[in-house]
């Protein structure tokens, strides 16, 4: 089963209304909905907004589903990246964890990895269903943080020298699928530019194209993906 999370209703609803067989379980306020694509078995959840709704989401979904990939998809903003560019994750942290004073690197949470490192083998499959449809896309680091950055003030400790995106719920989804042994891997489509003027403007004007877009590579992704 391929696990998928998404923040917002907009990021998630496509690919629900393309399950077969479909089935929706609830607990407390989140709604999971499970069945088919593609002879595939999926779960389809949108988590809410930040890192603590995206870990309860995560650790729910392996609970009760056992998938054995979870992909974490949506907008994000982009580093080096404009509006409408696909971003491939190799590696999250968080913008907004700092135990240096322990001798932990930027972004580390104590006892883990220094960065959450994508499954090789599905970014691989990613990247080649990608390549197949004509895709074009990027590669990089996604950082998580739970605040909503207008300019990369908050990433300056951070050696950023190539395309990064910033989002609020990804490292957190890493986080728990690294604890509970299930890989991951996260596809963004960027909505806005930091360290533009029209930066806000433009995230309100891509928001729902973006998240649109996504939802559709998502959806060839999961065909082309083997589990």
């Amino acid at each position: 089963m391929i696990g998928i999370i998404g923040a917002m209703d907009i990021e998630v609803n496509n690919i629900i209304a393309n399950i077969t067989n479909l089935e929706k379980w609830e607990m407390g306020q989140l709604s999971f909905y499970s069945g088919k694509i593609e002879d595939i078995d999926v779960c389809v959840v949108k988590c809410g907004i930040g890192k603590v709704n995206a870990a309860i989401t995560a650790s729910l979904m392996i609970s009760k589903y056992q998938p054995q990939i979870i992909i974490n998809t949506g907008i994000a903003g982009g580093i080096n990246l404009d509006p409408e560019s696909l971003f491939v994750c190799d590696d999250l942290l968080y913008y907004d964890v700092d135990v240096r004073a322990f001798g932990y690197k930027l972004g580390q949470v104590p006892g883990l990895p220094e960065r959450f490192l994508s499954n090789k083998k599905i970014k691989e499959a990613i990247l080649n269903v990608l390549k197949n449809k004509n895709i074009p896309f990027f590669e990089g680091t996604i950082y998580s943080g739970d605040s909503f950055l207008s300019n990369s003030t908050r990433l300056n400790d951070f050696d950023i020298k190539k395309e990064a995106a910033v989002e609020m719920e990804g490292a957190a989804i890493a986080q728990v699928c690294t604890k509970l042994e299930v890989d991951f891997a996260s596809i963004r489509f960027i909505s806005d530019r930091l360290d533009t003027s029209n930066h806000i403007a433009d995230y309100q004007s891509f928001e729902t194209e973006a998240a649109m877009r996504s939802s559709i590579i998502l959806m060839e992704v999961i065909k082309g993906l083997s589990i």
